[in-house]
């Protein structure tokens, strides 16, 4: 075996140690170098694989939002607008709709996870819905304006909703402004209305007050009228005595002439003369007397001229128990102005008459009146009261007017009008003038129609008009037909004497009687229906 060299062997093993120990350094460093690239590549791997994964993300987010906008702004009506591709870009829109309105998210565009808003946005969706209403000519109905899948946008939106409900509210606006208007005019109207029945309180008021002092003096000129009437009465009377004295001495002046003409036929016939001017006097008084008794008041008739007429009978028969009540409810202290139980809410006016009847036992009016009142003041504030005025009275120490006595007008009645034409003139004073307005007033006052009368105030041709003033008919509805005079007995006519007139007068009444027997209409005079209804008839002035 070679023996080892000295000192030589020994710097070879030290650079072979130091080239192991660099190779090993710089396999480490390579290795610990490699391993730090590598390891640092790999980072950048993970973080562009993060940042990828954000950037789609925030895609998926900035399309979630973008479709969130869009399809708010269609519903308000503020659609986007992509110059672009208008009618695509709607269509993609409604197709995104359509799908998260089914699924609740689009996936390709918003991710396999639905958006952590996705329910409430949904939500929002529904109460848009629910909120939008549709509008068409007839009514407003609620509707869900964007479901079907192809439609491009909403059917409304809420600007148009606004803009209508502003449209609507401008109509409202104006119609409240209109219907101040009117409001207004109405406030008007009632104010005037009011100053009109002021007005008219202060007329009708005044009117009272004329007719009571209209009616204090008729009472005065009644008493004066009837104090003549006695006198002329009594003178009546006085000359009736002396014309009875006169014939008792005439006819004993008679009985000499007769004895006498046994001795001489000459003075016989002078004493016959004398006989027969007395007669012819005599004669001329009874006349003077007729008519003196024409001319006593109705208060001095008796019980049985009094009696109602045969039509008047037939109602009174019929009277109904309703109109049983129209009574006498209390008298006055003189027992000349009675209280009774109709008034102004019954349609009762001023002047209109009743015939005053006792209650039978058999519980019917006594055919035989006591006597006549007149209505002359209807009570204030008492809508069933009014005073009345005894006008007449059959026998007023045995069988005078009393409370619980019953009224009775077979032609007036509350909302109960009879008809009547006049057929002729109506000399109601007998004092041969035409009274006919006077009649047609005492007519209306008892709530009678006046279908016609003979109208004379043209004195070129008569006329036959009705109560308003038009022309005039007997027709089937008329109740009764009253006769009056012919224009040849109404002495103080101003036509009286004119023959043509007179004839076209007397063919009124003729046709009007013919009209009235057709329809089968009670006939009567004028006085019968007076009496009839109550009315006293006119004084007759003593001077003629």
């Amino acid at each position: 075996m070679a023996k080892r060299r000295g000192g030589g062997g020994g710097g070879s093993s030290m650079g072979l140690i130091m080239t192991l120990v660099f190779f090993i350094l710089t396999t480490i460093t390579l290795g610990v170098t490699t391993y730090m690239g590598y390891s640092e590549q790999n980072k950048l791997v993970e973080e562009k694989k993060t940042a990828e994964k954000a950037m789609k993300d925030a895609k998926e987010d900035a399309a979630w939002a973008r479709f969130k906008e869009h399809v708010v702004r269609e519903y308000l009506g503020e659609s986007y607008k992509d110059d672009k591709d208008e009618e695509n870009a709607r269509k993609l829109l409604a197709e995104r709709k359509a799908a998260f309105d089914k699924n609740g998210n689009v996936p390709e565009q918003f991710g396999k996870t639905p958006p952590l808003d996705a329910k409430a946005f949904k939500e929002t969706l529904d109460k848009l819905d629910s909120g939008l209403f549709v509008f068409d000519a007839k009514d407003d109905r609620q509707a869900e304006p964007w479901k079907v899948p192809d439609q491009r946008q909403p059917k409304t939106n809420y600007i148009e909703v606004i803009a209508k409900l502003e449209g609507k509210l401008k109509k409202a606006n104006d119609k409240t402004v209109a219907l101040e208007g009117e409001l207004k005019d109405l406030n008007q109207k009632l104010t005037d209305q009011k100053a009109e029945t002021v007005e008219a309180t202060r007329i009708f008021n005044a009117g009272i007050k004329k007719a009571r002092d209209d009616a204090e003096g008729n009472r005065k000129l009644d008493r004066s009228e009837i104090d003549k009437l006695t006198g002329l009465l009594a003178t009546a009377n006085d000359e009736k005595g002396k014309a009875e004295t006169a014939r008792g001495a005439l006819q004993v002046q008679l009985k000499d002439l007769e004895d006498k003409f046994k001795t001489s036929e000459t003075s016989l016939k002078k004493e016959a003369q004398v006989r027969v001017e007395a007669e012819t006097k005599r004669d001329a008084l009874d006349r003077e007397k007729s008519e003196l008794l024409k001319k006593i008041p109705e208060e001095k008739k008796t019980a049985t001229d009094r009696g109602l007429p045969a039509e008047a009978l037939k109602a009174l028969d019929r009277w109904p128990q309703d109109k049983m009540k129209w009574q006498i409810v209390r008298l006055d202290q003189k027992g000349t102005q009675p209280y009774i139980n109709l008034g102004a809410a019954d349609g009762l006016e001023p002047q209109v008459t009743f015939s005053v009847h006792a209650m039978g036992r058999d519980g019917k009016l006594s055919p035989t009146p006591k006597g006549t009142v007149e209505v002359i003041q209807l009570i204030p504030n008492s809508p069933h009261l009014a005073r009345v005025r005894v006008t007449s009275v059959a026998d007023p120490k045995n069988d005078p007017i009393v409370a619980g006595d019953r009224l009775f007008n077979p032609v007036w009645g509350p909302g109960q009008p009879k008809r009547v034409a006049i057929a002729g003139l109506a000399d109601v004073g007998g004092e041969g003038t035409d009274n006919s307005a006077d009649l047609r007033r005492i007519l209306a006052r008892n709530n009678v129609v006046v279908d016609a009368y003979v109208d004379t105030r043209n004195d070129k041709e008569p006329e036959v008009l009705n109560g308003r003033g038009e022309k005039g008919a007997v027709t089937s509805r008329t109740n009764y037909l009253l006769i009056g005079d012919d224009l040849e007995s109404v002495a103080r006519h101003r036509k009286k004497g004119d023959k043509e007139y007179e004839a076209k007068v007397k063919a009124m009444m003729t046709d009007m009687r013919e009209k009235a027997a057709s329809n089968g209409i009670t006939v009567m005079s004028v006085s019968t229906y007076l009496e009839m209804i109550g009315h006293r008839p006119p004084k007759v002035s003593s001077s003629r």
